[in-house]
């Protein structure tokens, strides 16, 4: 297993969140985000910090796996709130008109 610089790690985690958050495909981060990156800091502080940048973990696969590291996260966040509590929850489906099926679920505690 290769070994991931200890400032790489939490900054693929917080572009792998943006990604979800704009949801984008994952391979934008070593398409897009990871080359443009690497180019501004290149001009801006020159080549060595830009090879740091390089460390950055952000294929598809490992974007794919943060985001879903991520929403474990979130969802042990959540069962750790409402664990021991009362709580109601409500449930709702809609249909947008492109036929798109939601399942939305309203938790009040």
């Amino acid at each position: 297993m290769k070994k991931v610089n200890e400032k790489a790690l939490p900054t693929s985690y917080k572009v792998s969140y943006k990604i979800a958050r704009c949801k984008k495909p994952h391979t934008i981060a070593e398409e897009l985000i990871l080359p443009a990156a690497i180019e501004i800091v290149e001009i801006m502080f020159g080549d060595n910090f830009a090879k740091e940048l390089q460390s950055i973990p952000l294929s598809n696969d490992t974007v794919s796996r943060r985001i879903d590291d991520i929403a474990e996260d979130v969802e042990q966040q959540l069962f750790g709130k409402l664990r021991d509590k009362l709580f109601s929850i409500q449930l709702d489906e809609a249909t947008h008109s492109n036929k798109d099926a939601h399942f939305i679920a309203y938790v009040r505690f």
